[in-house]
């Protein structure tokens, strides 16, 4: 009886954990236009100035070529970092990393499609 109980609250959990994801998903796909213009604002542009340099000092050494961006959003920062590649899920800031140069490709995070091929490094940067 305990591991039907807990096998139930597994399969609530990971509902829930879908559920969200395709809420976030929702929300940055009618939302990347709004999001991205805000650091176009001056408030948003010293602190993306600021966010930029910190990100700079913590990696030292930028990794070599070809270098990854997981969660790559609408590439502003990965524009910004020189950042080759990026993934998100979400189609809408793709489109805009992509009219920024990076070259994009739609999947979540714990499918990156990658194949057999390195990187120089990955960058993954949540709130």
């Amino acid at each position: 009886m305990k591991v039907a109980g807990r096998l139930r609250q597994q399969d609530q959990t990971r509902s829930l954990t879908i559920r969200r994801k395709t809420e976030s998903k929702a929300v940055f796909e009618q939302m990347a236009e709004r999001y991205d213009a805000w650091y176009d604002s001056p408030k948003g542009a010293r602190l993306f100035t600021v966010e930029i340099a910190c990100i700079r000092l913590a990696l030292g050494q930028p990794p070599p070529h070809p270098w990854l961006e997981v969660g790559v959003g609408t590439g502003r920062f990965a524009a910004a970092l020189a950042v080759d590649e990026g993934t998100d899920t979400a189609a809408a800031p793709l489109a805009l990393a992509a009219q920024r140069g990076v070259c994009v490709r739609q999947a979540p995070a714990e499918r990156l499609p990658l194949g057999g091929a390195g990187r120089g490094g990955a960058r993954l940067c949540r709130p």
